[in-house]
């Protein structure tokens, strides 16, 4: 089979910091792994965020993250009158953004043209199945699961600490305002227990500097807490697994459509690090070895029992791990996405 060349809308990758989630998980590492680890003949060009005639005349098959606007749907047209192949990725709903998330506003009437992009494509793929039910409306999507790539995501080697994470971006906001009371609780009935919140400066200004928001009765400060600043995302992954090493993970999600689309990633996170994850009880995380609640008031319970020694932290760990490495392992998962792109060609 001739090589397939794969080209992917994302900014050019000049430094680690622009090597973020998205492009690990949903495109460039992906590639990456089907042409180092499984030594399929996919050559990936250089990204860019937006496509020239020159690229068009290079590539087999154009993948697109999240097409969303007009100029998607544009170069997708183009794309097919050149003969490429068109694999379009899904890994937010962005048809159903609540109107509290910062975003909003820049995805209003987003609906048509990423109805016409899954329409136009030669394949469509989300990460959850919950995104794919929103995308049958308009095509077929295959659910390929975000997983790790065990070269460059460690396992833990030591035991975990005794410290608790939270990691995201200002896209949570909502979601940790809904659940500050409890995680201040939590702080206030654990004060020797360190709170890691990892996320970028906006959002620790904005609503993660719960101590500083929510003071206790006595006006101070509650618990040990600390802003981690991101770092590039493969910096990231060391540090969690061999530095960081949380023992409990918390996953504070909001009940609505856009959330329920999410991927589990930081479960598998979690996972990996060592540790547990305190995840909500639905179809996408409630995985044998994470710890499920099903109201505010049971996370605040159930994340207490851990800090409080009464579970098996160890135990819950490894019967997750053999779910992570047997669902969410690149090394099986990537097989999938293979199959599905020699089928286009």
């Amino acid at each position: 089979m001739n090589t397939i060349k794969v080209g992917v809308n994302s900014a050019g990758i000049q430094t680690p910091m622009q090597y973020g989630a998205v492009e690990h998980y949903r495109n460039l590492g992906c590639y990456n792994h089907l042409r180092k680890e499984l030594k399929k003949p996919i050559e990936l060009l250089d990204p860019k965020k937006g496509f020239s005639v020159h690229d068009l005349n290079t590539m087999d098959l154009m993948h697109l993250q999240n097409p969303y606007t007009k100029e998607h749907v544009e170069i997708i047209q183009r794309a097919k009158m050149h003969g490429i192949k068109v694999l379009v990725d899904f890994d937010d709903d962005l048809i159903h953004i609540p109107d509290n998330n910062h975003n909003r506003r820049s995805f209003e009437g987003v609906k048509p043209f990423i109805a016409q992009s899954c329409q136009l494509a030669n394949l469509v793929i989300t990460s959850t199945n919950a995104l794919a039910e929103t995308l049958k409306e308009f095509s077929d999507p295959q659910v390929i699961n975000n997983a790790y790539y065990p070269t460059l995501q460690p396992l833990a080697r030591d035991a975990y600490q005794p410290l608790v994470m939270w990691r995201g971006s200002a896209s949570h906001a909502d979601d940790c305002i809904e659940f500050q009371n409890e995680v201040v609780k939590l702080m206030e009935d654990s004060k020797d227990v360190p709170f890691f919140f990892w996320t970028n400066k906006t959002m620790a200004e904005w609503t993660m500097d719960f101590p500083m928001r929510v003071p206790n009765a006595q006006g101070q400060k509650v618990g040990k807490w600390e802003i981690v600043k991101p770092v590039a995302v493969l910096d990231y992954f060391h540090m969690l697994s061999m530095q960081v090493r949380p023992m409990l993970t918390l996953v504070p999600l909001k009940d609505y459509q856009f959330n329920r689309a999410k991927s589990n990633i930081a479960f598998i996170e979690a996972t990996l690090a060592g540790g547990v994850a305190l995840v909500p009880d639905w179809e996408e995380w409630k995985h044998e070895g994470a710890i499920v609640y099903r109201s505010k008031a049971q996370f605040y319970e159930k994340a207490m029992k851990v800090l409080q020694g009464k579970v098996n932290v160890e135990a819950y760990r490894a019967k997750a791990l053999k779910v992570v490495n047997e669902k969410y392992n690149l090394d099986v998962v990537n097989h999938i996405r293979w199959d599905l792109i020699d089928k286009l060609f």
